[in-house]
Order: structure tokens, then sequence, then C-alpha cells
């Protein structure tokens, strides 16, 4: 039993540690924009205007254009694709600029506090993964610490079917078992409660395929934002997220 705990433990943090460091699909900025922009502001400010037919002010039409917003129809709707004004940079479709990080990442679904990382493309399918993984681990901790307290308590009983079951207590510390297998009980519950909440808000965004920053803003946005990639189905819908996390790597053996 504790051979089993321990590897499930083990598995459990390790998708944890998998989801945190993996790149979320984080869009490279315009750096060449970044590192000059102050500068040529200041040149702006203190110097005279640059001329029309200058070196420079080519080179600054080429490198920081103005962008405008783009719109399209797709799937009889129509999208259109916005300039991130941090950034300075177009956002593909459901993409969305990050606080937490500062960089605009590629299909945002929200920032996870747990891991410390932004959820996206890139990660999406490790965290479903990551919650089903917490999910089963504290369900078995449950069990485990269930059967414990039964031992414990049987120990103390006197029973003789106790101590062929568990040969690891004895009654001399079976008070302490009870009481440390409820603390476990209790935090497991508490946090069993957590994840399933966590889970059931995910499974319903799969129903209609939408992602979190999508789902809190009204229905008429949301469906106007997931009704092109709406697959009618939570299974496909989740294989779709799947999907995306295993495109990343055939682009980079590409």
């Amino acid at each position: 039993m504790l051979f089993i705990e321990i590897i499930a433990l083990a598995a459990t943090f390790y998708v944890i540690i998998i989801a945190a460091v993996r790149d979320p699909g984080v869009i490279p900025p315009c750096s060449f924009y970044h590192s000059i922009a102050d500068e040529i502001s200041e040149i702006l400010k203190k110097r005279q205007p640059i001329q029309p037919k200058s070196a420079l002010f080519d080179l600054l039409k080429h490198e920081m254009p103005d962008y405008v917003a783009v719109t399209f129809q797709k799937f009889g709707k129509s999208y259109t694709v916005r300039q991130c004004n941090t950034c300075k940079q177009l956002r593909p479709l459901r993409s969305s600029h990050s606080s937490k990080s500062n960089h605009c990442v590629l299909r945002f679904d929200h920032f996870c506090p747990w891991i410390g990382q932004d959820v996206a493309m890139g990660n999406h399918y490790l965290f479903y993964v990551m919650v089903n993984f917490m999910l089963l681990f504290l369900i078995y901790a449950i069990c485990y610490s269930f059967i414990q307290i039964i031992v414990a308590i049987a120990l103390l009983a006197q029973c003789p079917a106790a101590s062929q079951f568990c040969l690891a207590y004895s009654s001399s510390n079976a008070i302490s078992s009870i009481v440390l297998s409820v603390l476990v009980e209790a935090a497991a519950c508490y946090f069993l409660y957590s994840v399933m909440q966590l889970k059931q808000f995910h499974n319903k965004l799969l129903q209609t395929g939408s992602l979190t920053k999508e789902y809190i803003g009204s229905f008429k946005q949301n469906y106007s934002l997931t009704g092109a990639y709406q697959l009618n189905d939570p299974k496909l819908n989740y294989l779709d997220v799947k999907q995306n996390y295993f495109n990343q790597f055939r682009v980079l053996e590409n």
C-alpha cells in the first residue's frame, strides 16, 4: 500500500512540474521595437523631425508599422484580429495578453496559481491531466486513510484479524495512527472538494469548447468567440486540446 501511495504521489507531482515548466505558447514580442522605442521617442521629442525620405524614416516605417484591426469571415461568423497595445503586434484569434507573464499567449485560458504558470495551448492538455491525477490521488488518500483508521480502531479493540491485515501497526501506536489519519482525511476531503469543483467547471467548458476567459464574458460574446471552435461533443473538444498540445512537437521535428 505504501509503495502504491509513493508512486501515485510521485506521478502527480511529475505532471504538476511538467505543466508548470512547459511553454504555454508565448508569442515572441517585437524585440526590435521594445529595444529602441524609448530611444526613438527621445529623438522625436528633442531633435528636429525626421525627414520623410531619410533612412531612419524608412527603418521606422518597416519595423514599427501602425497595425490596424483586421476583420474577416469564418464559418459564417465575423472575427477581428486586433493589435496588442503592450506587445505592439497583432494577436492571433483566441490569444490574449497575460498580465502575469507580460506576454501574449496562444489560446490563452487562464493563469493557474497552483503551478504559477499560464494555461494555454502549450500546456492546456497537461492541465487536464494534472487535475485528473490530483483527483485520483486524493481519492486514494481518503480511502487509504479510512482503512488505516479502521485497522487502528480494530487494534485498540484487540481484534486478531487487524494484526494480520496490517503488520505495520500495533496497539501502542494505534491512537497516534488514528489522529494522523483523521488529519490526512480532513485535508484530503478539503482539497478533493476544490479539485472536483475545478474539474466540473472545466468539463463544462468542454461542453462548448470555450476557454475560461471567454466563458466569464457575456453569453453573446462567448458564443461569437467559440462558435467556430465548437465540435458539438465534449470528447472531440478534449481531443482537440490534446491535438494542439502534440502538434507543437511535430512543428519542432519539422
